[in-house]
């Protein structure tokens, strides 16, 4: 998770020097690149949801942390 955060943090450091775009952008990227790659883990046998499927919780906090953590790494 950290290292995705950091690449996403990384790319939109170039893209926008606005903290609050910073912040929803990095939250939202965050959130795309994870709706890509639940369905691949789940069918690679990495981890299964219940049912399989893949509950909301799930991407809110994504990008609840995500955002936190852009939010920490521009203001240091």
């Amino acid at each position: 998770m950290v290292i995705i955060i950091y690449a996403i943090v990384s790319i939109l450091t170039k893209v926008t020097d606005n903290l609050f775009a910073f912040v929803f952008l990095t939250g939202s990227a965050t959130v795309a690149f994870d709706f890509v790659m639940e369905p691949i883990a789940m069918h690679l046998n990495y981890w299964n949801w219940d049912y399989g499927i893949i509950p909301l919780q799930n991407y809110v906090s994504w990008f609840i942390i995500s955002s936190l953590a852009a939010d920490l790494f521009i203001s240091f």
